[in-house]
């Protein structure tokens, strides 16, 4: 949910100061980039500006989607959570990016103790709602940024991503914390967007950077016994924003 693109480079001047060069992408218009050279201490304010602003961009705009009536995601779970979460013994589990909710409330009603953690309020809101109209309860919704979460150690008994997309170096960072916080023998799950749905019009990113392949989850959970791996075409039909056929991924895997 959370995408940031920059070039840096630092170097020293003549004098042994310290510069740092950036090159980001500019809100100019399509294929043009800002340019930016600043000194050691001006890099900390800059850099403090430019995440702030950027963070709070991407909150707001999951707010405003999160607000409309109704839940986008619909109220169902996701069918491959559910058909394997169906076959473990119920514990504590973590829903990073959890949005409106649908997932951690089917996992709390099969008795899980669940946490779920996303930067939207609007998103939290809708979850709690759900829950207390099926009548169940998370053990706790975080509202924080995924890049700043600081989940505990070896505390989680499963870990569900579903349709988390970030960019490689928060996506990479984020899938390192998690692996921490799963438990010895615990359970992590994923579905995401494949790069092949960018031919498809029913969800996900438009940005082949934010999508997934099977190499680059081999990769990032390389720390995990991987039991399932598969990318196929199927039908979504999750509320209005995930629907029609697509191109996803399935990971299933346990850490030793």
């Amino acid at each position: 949910k959370n995408k940031c693109t920059l070039l840096s480079k630092s170097f020293k001047d003549k004098k042994g100061g310290w510069f740092s060069f950036f090159i980001w992408p500019s809100t100019a218009g399509k294929n043009k980039t800002d340019v930016k050279l600043f000194s050691r201490s001006g890099l900390r304010q800059w850099m403090l500006y430019f995440f702030t602003n950027h963070l709070l961009s991407m909150k707001q705009n999951w707010n405003q989607r999160f607000s409309a009536e109704g839940y986008i995601y619909g109220e169902l779970p996701n069918v491959f959570l559910k058909e394997q979460l169906m076959g473990l013994p119920a514990g504590k589990i973590l829903f990073p990016g959890e949005g409106e909710g649908r997932n951690a409330v089917w996992a709390a009603l099969q008795g899980w103790q669940v946490e779920a953690v996303d930067y939207s309020e609007a998103g939290k809101e809708k979850a709690l709602a759900l829950a207390q109209r099926m009548g169940t309860e998370l053990v706790a919704y975080h509202i924080e940024d995924l890049n700043l979460f600081e989940p505990l150690h070896e505390h989680y008994d499963a870990i569900a991503m579903i349709f988390v997309h970030l960019a490689a170096a928060e996506r990479q960072q984020l899938h390192r914390k998690l692996i921490a916080a799963l438990k010895p023998g615990g359970t992590f799950l994923l579905e995401a967007f494949s790069k092949k749905q960018l031919a498809f019009n029913s969800g996900g990113p438009k940005d082949e950077a934010m999508l997934y392949d099977v190499a680059m989850l081999r990769d990032d959970f390389s720390a995990l016994r991987i039991h399932l791996l598969e990318e196929q075409i199927g039908f979504l039909d999750e509320g209005t924003h995930h629907r029609g056929e697509a191109s996803t991924l399935k990971m299933l895997a346990m850490k030793p």
